[in-house]
């Protein structure tokens, strides 16, 4: 039971940290293209 819950935890530790890189890079790329595209597009 023990191992089913750590493997559990591990699991959703990683899908969390995943979500936060994607998250990050996401809001790196806007801001890069933010800046570079502002001049032409206002969203």
């Amino acid at each position: 039971m023990l191992q089913a819950l750590y493997i559990t935890i591990v699991g959703m530790l990683i899908v969390f940290a995943a979500l936060g890189m994607v998250l990050l890079v996401m809001v790196g790329l806007n801001k890069l293209f933010g800046e570079k595209g502002s001049e032409h597009q206002e969203e």
